[in-house]
């Protein structure tokens, strides 16, 4: 199975009610081409797991794209982040995440963050290698601002160290201490365009 979550409100820091309705607009084009078999607009990280359970049922999940806002180490739901502290505390999303792992049985099966910088510096690193290890599966995502062109794309296999440069997509501050990022480009790294709906194959992605 091949499964969406966007965002259906987005609410988080810089949010545009114009990016709501494209991500609308964008998973009702692929419905359209049965790409996906499941779309699962959300407003909470809780309740898009949990739908996706549902949607799975005792199939297995390929893929999960998810679209929304993006920090570095941080994807963003609604007002909530799916971050380091939200993977290791006593909530129910440490729990939700594992049991759609259990769905994720296959090695080429990708968790892809369709976000702004979520695999950026070294909070990035360390969110998708966290990520990868807890569902047992791939991690995929950028690290620059993402729109129409989608840049510093990378997948992340489980127990895999990242080998992109933490400082990759930096545009103001550090690996250690990010202020800003640079806007994706044609000539940035891993650019895909936000039309491309398969992750590419090549070892440059890693």
């Amino acid at each position: 199975m091949r499964i969406l979550i966007y965002d259906r409100d987005c609410e988080g820091p810089g949010a545009t009610r114009w990016l709501s309705r494209s991500f609308a607009i964008g998973a009702k084009l692929f419905g359209r081409a049965r790409f996906f078999d499941a779309v699962i607009p959300s407003r909470s990280w809780a309740q898009a797991l949990r739908a996706t359970l549902d949607a799975a049922d005792h199939h297995a999940i390929d893929e999960i794209q998810f679209w929304g806002h993006g920090k570095w180490g941080r994807a963003l739901l609604g007002a909530e982040s799916l971050d380091l502290p939200a993977l290791s505390g006593r909530g129910e999303l440490p729990h939700l995440l594992s049991e759609v792992g259990r769905h994720m049985r296959s090695s080429d099966a990708t968790l892809w963050f369709r976000t702004c910088e979520t695999l950026g510096a070294h909070t990035g690193h360390d969110f998708g290698r966290r990520l990868s290890e807890q569902v047992g599966a791939r991690i995929a995502g950028h690290t620059y601002i993402i729109g129409p062109l989608q840049s510093g794309l990378h997948i992340l296999a489980p127990g895999v160290a990242p080998s992109w440069s933490p400082t990759e997509g930096i545009a103001e501050g550090t690996a250690h201490d990010p202020r800003r990022s640079y806007w994706s480009a044609p000539n940035a790294p891993n650019t895909i365009t936000c039309l491309r709906r398969t992750l590419p194959s090549g070892a440059r992605f890693r």
